[in-house]
C-alpha cells in the first residue's frame, strides 16, 4: 500500500482587522476597539489612569507638568464617556473630539471663541446625517452631555492650558544622594612584605618566653634567700618588732594629745558665743 500523505496543516485564523475611520466620523482615529476594551477593563481611577498613560507614552508625567495636565485631560474625557454609557464607538468619536480639540488649540493658537467654533463643526458633523459630510452618531442627550463636559472643562480653562503648553516652562532639578560602599585601595606594591614561615615567627617569639622563665626562677630564689636570712637572724626580728610597738604608743599619745587641745578649743569657742 502506498504511504498516506500527511495531512496538510489547519491555516491559522487571522486576527480580526482593527476597526478603521469611515467617512467623516472621528471614532477609531484615535482610540481603537481594544484600546476602548483596556479602558473598559480599568477596575478603578488608578488602573485607567496607569492605561491611558501607557497607550499615548505618557510615562513620566510626575515629573513632567505639560504630560500630568495631557493625561489629566485624557483620562477625564475617558471617564466621562464610560460614565455616560457611551457604545465603544461613541467613546472612541467622543475622546477624538477632545483630543484634536486640544491639539488644534495649542498647535495654531486658536483664541477661546475658534475653539468653541473648532469643538461646534465636529459636533455637528457628528449629529446630523449628510452623506460624505456628517454621520449622526451622537443623540440629543449625547450632545448635552458632552457638551457640558467640554464647556466647563476645557473651554472653562482655555486660558489656563495654553499657558501651559505655549508658556516657558521653568526646569525642575532634582538632586539625589546615593551613598556606595567601596573596598579600601589596594597599597602599592613598594609597601608589600614577604611572607614569613609559621616556624620561623614561631621562633623570635619562644625567646622572650625563656628569658621571661629565667628572671622569674630568680626572683624566687631571691625572695628564698631573704626569707631565709630573716629566719635565720632573730635579733633584726625583736627589734623590728620592738620599734613597730613604739612607733603605735607614740602614734596614740599624738593622737590622745590632738583630741584634747580639740576639746579646749571647742570649749573657749562656745564660752565665747554665750557672752
Amino acid at each position: 500500500m502506498p504511504p498516506k500523505k500527511p495531512a496538510a496543516p489547519e491555516p491559522e485564523p487571522e486576527p480580526e482587522p482593527e476597526q478603521q475611520q469611515e467617512g467623516p466620523s472621528m471614532a477609531w482615529m484615535h482610540l481603537s476597539s481594544n484600546s476602548v476594551a483596556e479602558m473598559r477593563e480599568a477596575t478603578d481611577p488608578a488602573a485607567l489612569l496607569a492605561k491611558v498613560a501607557a497607550s499615548f507614552e505618557l510615562e513620566g508625567y510626575e515629573l513632567d507638568a505639560r504630560k500630568s495636565v495631557t493625561l489629566d485631560l485624557y483620562t477625564n474625557s475617558i471617564s466621562c464617556g464610560l460614565n455616560a454609557g457611551f457604545s465603544d464607538e461613541k467613546l472612541s468619536a467622543f475622546f477624538s473630539i477632545c483630543k484634536v480639540l486640544h491639539d488644534d488649540t495649542i498647535a495654531n493658537d486658536l483664541s477661546l471663541d475658534q475653539s468653541y467654533e473648532l469643538f461646534r463643526e465636529k459636533m455637528v458633523i457628528h449629529s446630523r446625517n449628510k452623506e460624505g459630510e456628517c454621520v449622526r452618531l451622537f443623540e440629543p442627550s449625547d450632545i448635552k452631555t458632552i457638551t457640558e463636559h467640554v464647556v466647563s472643562g476645557y473651554l472653562r480653562h482655555h486660558r489656563l492650558y495654553k499657558h501651559c503648553f505655549k508658556g516657558e516652562q521653568e526646569e525642575d532639578k532634582y538632586t539625589a544622594n546615593q551613598l556606595v560602599c567601596t573596598a579600601w585601595p589596594v597599597p602599592p606594591l613598594a609597601e608589600a612584605q614577604e611572607e614569613v614561615a609559621p616556624e620561623a615567627a614561631a621562633e623570635p617569639e619562644a625567646e622572650p618566653q625563656a628569658e621571661e622563665a629565667e628572671a622569674k626562677e630568680e626572683a624566687e630564689g631571691q625572695g628564698g634567700e631573704e626569707g631565709a636570712e630573716e629566719e635565720a637572724d632573730p635579733v633584726k626580728a625583736a627589734i623590728a618588732a620592738a620599734v613597730s610597738g613604739q612607733v603605735e604608743a607614740l602614734s596614740a599619745e599624738l593622737h590622745a594629745k590632738w583630741d584634747a587641745q580639740m576639746k579646749l578649743l571647742r570649749d573657749r569657742i562656745t564660752v565665747m558665743e554665750a557672752k
